[in-house]
């Protein structure tokens, strides 16, 4: 079974928002190449991952992301969901931070 981050990680790959359901969304902006010739360097294109709380609606997405990759149901796939939505919120409301390792970005 893999993580929930990482289920938003494949998705992001692919994919220029991942909204997770009663959390928010995922958004990825485009940075293009960059060559710095003073230095001889030349990073390629990236995606920088941001935040937006508002987006917490269910689009869809990643609930049948999971869905399919963990061959479970629809509805087992939200449980998961809002299970991991859940335990974020826990850490928050205990003061402590909480990391979405979104590996990759």
């Amino acid at each position: 079974m893999a993580s929930m981050e990482k289920h938003i990680s494949d998705l992001l790959y692919v994919h220029d928002c991942v909204i997770v359901p009663g959390l928010g969304g995922f958004v990825a902006n485009h940075k293009p190449a960059v060559v710095v010739e003073e230095r001889n360097l030349f990073q390629p294109p990236s995606k920088e991952i941001g935040f937006n709380r508002s987006l917490s609606h269910n689009d869809g997405l990643l609930a049948k992301h999971v869905s399919q990759r963990e061959q479970i149901s629809w509805e087992e796939s939200l449980e998961r969901i809002q299970t991991f939505v859940a335990r974020v919120f826990e850490k928050i409301n205990r003061g402590e931070t909480a990391i979405i390792n979104c590996q990759g970005f």
